[in-house]
């Protein structure tokens, strides 16, 4: 059970460091956290609505139905008293109505309709110093109570709110200001805002106060911030954010739409006793926010959502205390990878931290299915990678010996470090373990027969073959940098998300970048050869790949073998849009792709070993159920 010192000390180190990391909390390491939150939301089962939520959505349908937005306010009106009918609960109305309707009576009409039932009106915050101007609201909003001084949450500097009229009438108010992460995803919603010395709620806060008749009760006693209701403690951080459990993809949430509201199409009975907002979701009306599960989701929705979560009490939450647990799982991950690596040899060892890894990150998921608590695995992961990685350079330089003995020990240095940086593609990617077996196969007989050719066989010796075959796990290395909900899509990506697809090559050569700076890599045979793999494999031969455009002969010479070899498994692979191609089917697309995606004389090699590809690919075939992902 001893470790020896060096592995001590390198475990101490990056626990050391992914610990400050973790604490200073710098770009990268949010963004990877929330990168992690994704994966684990998206892999845990997703709680269905309470049906105590509906959304009258003001879509498209109803626009063509009923005339462009903005409505005049006797439209609304006729909604709200239609709605007003049902008995709701609340009506909550996610719209702002800054200006006067050019009809007076229209505004009366609608403060009349709020008048028939409990409703909460929407206003905006407005956080730009400069634009810290008088309010636009001749009646102020109604706050929860006091600020004090050292609460940390976000103050506004104006306001802009419904007419008077209006605001008279209703049972509460509540903004509607959003928030989103620095990748522009929702995960969080704002609960709280400061304003002139005065704390006020959202809309979802109100609606679920007026609708219970339960107050709000906020308290701030020694520096810490708590808010209850229903005798429930809300949790939220202390910038008043709370975590949302969204209930699936966009429109998961019970959606009628206006125009059939209106009409008398949808039964009364539907929204008896429930909360219903009132809101628009047409793009170019209202901005679409993306979330973990979907690129596009509706601020209405979000607001739903979160009042579908207070409900229903099954809040996500990452608890001070976390923190604590996560620098703790970085130092019993960083000394158990040592002691693994130390006790034994490379292929078991880096098995074995592999292994340790998956548990930490399968206990988070857990973690969050069972109790709601999001504790990252990120941290740990990190750091048993970054451990991993620092003990395959103490390996590799640890001692200096001779002949066959040092090219033996370096080779299996290089290939666990190729193994580790292969694995971290398929944490995030859905290709399976047999297409990376494929992909090697197929590489290792087309280097071999394409070697005979005299244009390559300077460059393809055996040593370069067989580095070559090493190296072909990582071409997609890149993936990890890009959204899961693009990597998982099921079907064709949109020009946008395709764009995005394509960054996972320039992402791939980053990564590379920051494995030599940081493991002290000097085999400028093995960074170059690896580096040509993941940054040139989708040139094409007439120059009209990517990243660079390169054509011709100016593509390095792995990036055009792994592109063939990248192809040929693609096409006879079923994916999630598309079924497999046969073998004879993707081998003629490969003939007709010579010289305009493919290199001719690559090309002609792959022709003659193409039943061997056949074989190979019937051995290694993939699982049934399995599908791999977008290129």
């Amino acid at each position: 059970m001893r470790l020896e010192w060096q592995y001590a000390a390198i475990a101490g180190a990056v626990s050391v460091a992914c610990a400050l990391l973790l604490i200073a909390r710098p770009a990268a390491v949010v963004f990877l956290d929330n990168k992690g939150f994704d994966l684990l939301v998206a892999a845990v089962k997703r709680h269905p609505p309470t049906n105590q939520v509906a959304i009258i959505d003001i879509d498209e349908s109803s626009l063509a139905k009923l005339g462009p937005w903005p409505w005049p306010r006797s439209l609304i009106a006729r909604i709200v008293q239609r709605l007003a009918a049902s008995a709701p609960s609340v009506i909550a109305l996610d719209i702002v109505f800054p200006e006067a309707d050019r009809a007076p009576a229209a505004d009366q009409s609608l403060a009349a309709a709020l008048s028939q039932t409990r409703s909460v009106i929407g206003f905006d915050f407005v956080f730009d110093a400069a634009r810290n101007r008088s309010s636009q609201c001749s009646q102020m909003p109604k706050p929860l109570g006091p600020a004090f001084p050292g609460m940390r949450l976000p103050t506004a500097s104006a306001v802009i709110c419904g007419l008077p009229r209006l605001d008279s009438q209703e049972a509460g108010t509540g903004f509607l200001n959003s928030v989103r992460d620095r990748d522009a995803v929702s995960r969080r919603i704002p609960l709280l805002v400061t304003y002139r010395g005065a704390v006020y709620p959202s809309l979802a806060l109100s609606a679920v106060a007026a609708s219970s008749g339960h107050p709000l009760l906020l308290d701030w006693h020694r520096n810490s911030l708590s808010l209850r209701w229903n005798g429930r403690q809300i949790p939220m951080s202390d910038n008043g954010r709370m975590l949302l459990r969204y209930r699936g993809r966009a429109r998961t949430m019970p959606h009628y739409s206006a125009a059939e509201v209106l009409a008398g199409n949808v039964s009364s009975r539907t929204f008896a006793g429930k909360i219903v907002l009132l809101g628009v979701s047409v793009n170019g009306l209202e901005e679409p926010l993306k979330t973990s599960l979907d690129p596009a989701i509706s601020g209405v929705e979000i607001q739903a959502t979160a009042i579908d979560n207070l409900i229903a009490g099954d809040y996500l939450q990452h608890p001070n205390w976390a923190s604590s647990f996560e620098i703790a799982g970085i130092f019993v991950m960083s000394f158990l990878t040592a002691w693994l690596m130390f006790q034994f040899p490379a292929p078991m060892g880096v098995y074995s931290v592999f292994a340790a890894a998956a548990l930490a990150g399968a206990s988070a998921e857990a973690a969050l299915a069972i109790s709601g608590i999001f504790i990252s695995p990120v941290p740990v992961v990190f750091a048993a990678m970054a451990t991993l990685a620092v003990c395959g350079v103490q390996i590799v330089f640890r001692r200096k010996p001779s002949g066959r003995e040092s090219t033996e020990e370096l080779a299996v240095a290089n290939r666990f470090i190729t193994g580790a940086l292969g694995a971290m593609t398929a944490v995030r990617d859905v290709e399976t373990g047999q297409h990376v077996i494929r992909i090697q196969g197929y590489l290792r007989s087309l280097c071999q027969v394409v070697s005979a050719n005299p244009k390559f066989s300077a460059y393809l010796t055996p040593s370069m073959i067989d580095l070559l075959v090493q190296l072909a796990p990582i071409h997609d290395i890149g993936k990890v940098g890009v959204p899961d909900y693009i990597l998982r899509k099921p079907g064709a990506l949109s020009q946008e998300e395709f764009e995005q697809m394509k960054s996972h090559v320039t992402l791939g050569k980053k990564i590379l970048e920051e494995a030599r700076r940081l493991s002290g890599l000097r085999d400028e045979v093995f960074f170059k050869t690896a580096t040509d793999i993941v940054y040139s494999h989708h040139e094409w031969w007439d120059g009209t790949g990517y990243p660079l455009a390169l054509n011709g002969e100016s593509i390095p010479v792995p990036g055009r073998l792994l592109a063939v070899a990248d192809v040929y498994d693609a096409l006879i692979s079923k994916r999630s849009y598309k079924p497999e191609l046969l073998h004879a089917e993707a081998v003629e697309q490969i003939r007709q792709g010579s010289g305009k995606h493919f290199d001719p004389e690559i090309v002609a090699g792959f022709l003659a070993v193409q039943e061997d590809w056949r074989r190979m690919a019937e051995v290694h075939r993939d699982e049934p159920g399995m599908a791999a992902s977008a290129q």
